[in-house]
């Protein structure tokens, strides 16, 4: 998907359709959101148990599906900025070459005492449309730069959030699969609140010793 320019900016052609993609994915992402907190709520007292954890894993799946697409949407949305960034400093460098040829130009026909004032006013327009061509190829790429400084920081943070939530549906596939194999459907290594048993006891044994000191 090609860009295009605006003023100084460098707007992506696919921009709209980028922005309505992850409006949908931030929409979908805070109804899944409701949904594990109404899960939670609703095994608030049985989180070990296997509905509980198949509901989780089902909605964690949901989740990390979203924040993919996420990812994938930065992702693109950089490569394009990145590529608009490469074609404006091209733009710069031609642009400079261009204005230093025509500065030059003037300079040899004012000094020169043959060329008409017509002649002369016609070069400084091309030395000044040299100059705004300049000045807007350095604008598109602070544009494209400022761009690139965004959706880099997006997507390290929609690539982070995908992490944990990989390992989050990792611990819980763990007690899932724990609770599916015990022979009351619950997970041993938490308990009906979905607390770790076994952080639990070591803070019980810091309890008592702290008792008998």
């Amino acid at each position: 998907m090609a860009a295009k320019k605006i003023g100084g900016s460098i707007v992506l052609e696919g921009a709209s359709k980028y922005n309505s993609d992850l409006k949908n994915i931030k929409s979908n992402l805070s109804m899944l959101r409701s949904e594990m907190k109404l899960a939670n709520t609703q095994y608030a007292q049985t989180a070990n148990s296997t509905e509980a954890l198949a509901k989780k894993h089902e909605i964690y799946e949901k989740e990390i599906e979203q924040v993919s697409k996420k990812v994938k949407t930065y992702a693109q949305m950089l490569k394009e900025q990145q590529d608009a960034q490469r074609k404006a400093a091209d733009d710069v460098d031609k642009y400079s070459k261009e204005l230093d040829e025509a500065e030059k130009e003037l300079d040899e026909l004012e000094k020169s005492g043959k060329a008409s004032n017509e002649t002369i006013e016609k070069q400084k327009k091309v030395v000044q449309e040299a100059s705004d061509n300049l000045k807007r190829a350095n604008e598109q790429y602070d544009s494209a730069s400022k761009k690139i400084n965004q959706y880099t920081t997006a997507g390290n943070n929609a690539e982070a959030e995908l992490i944990q939530l990989n390992n989050e549906l990792k611990q819980n596939d763990k007690y899932l699969e724990e609770a599916e194999q015990s022979a009351d459907g619950c997970a041993k290594s938490i308990d009906e609140y979905g607390n770790e048993v076994e952080e639990n006891r070591r803070s019980e044994e810091r309890f008592s010793r702290n008792a008998e000191t």
